[in-house]
């Protein structure tokens, strides 16, 4: 079926092409008289795609990868606050969708992490906390970088009721 509709697609481009072009039965064979190049003529009609192109065309990106995983270390605030520790479980990566949990162990509170962003190097999530004994902000923003040598860097910025943070995770899962 896929070479079927990548088939459908290629001869769907083709036909866009030549109809642009005037190639094919596209262009008005009348001012051909061997001694120029034909005219396209207004008569030309596009040609639909097949439900099979259009639902190859309307595919969604594929999920990124290289976040999957369980990630934990520890995490410190700009203020005085002790660091603290976090896990994160990270499964598919798709925007606007929930794509994980977060976990701090010693706060307790834990929430779920829907994608706002995402990029080779970059990811961005709303955490919704779900589990809070009073101690954990409702809704934060973070992102978290993929660095070079393997490791997930946290961030948050300052926000009301949100302090800087910043910490190095590592892939645990």
């Amino acid at each position: 079926m896929a070479g079927g509709i990548l088939a459908a697609a290629m001869t769907a481009l083709t036909l866009g092409v030549c109809a642009l072009s005037g190639i094919g039965p596209f262009h008005d064979v009348s001012d051909r008289r061997g001694d120029g190049p034909t005219r396209a003529t207004s008569e030309a009609r596009a040609v639909a795609p097949s439900p099979d192109v259009q639902v190859l065309l309307s595919a969604p990106p594929r999920p990124l990868q290289g976040y999957e995983g369980t990630w934990s270390g520890s995490v410190k605030q700009a203020d005085d606050n002790p660091a603290y520790q976090v896990v994160l479980k990270l499964g598919v990566i798709e925007l606007g969708k929930v794509a994980g949990t977060s976990e701090y162990p010693g706060l307790p509170c834990s929430g779920s992490l829907t994608v706002t962003a995402a990029s080779e190097e970059e990811l961005d999530v709303t955490e919704n906390i779900v589990r809070n004994n009073g101690r954990c902000v409702a809704v934060a923003q973070l992102r978290f970088r993929l660095q070079a040598n393997g490791t997930l860097l946290y961030l948050t910025d300052a926000a009301p009721g949100v302090s800087r943070s910043e910490g190095t995770l590592n892939r645990t899962g």
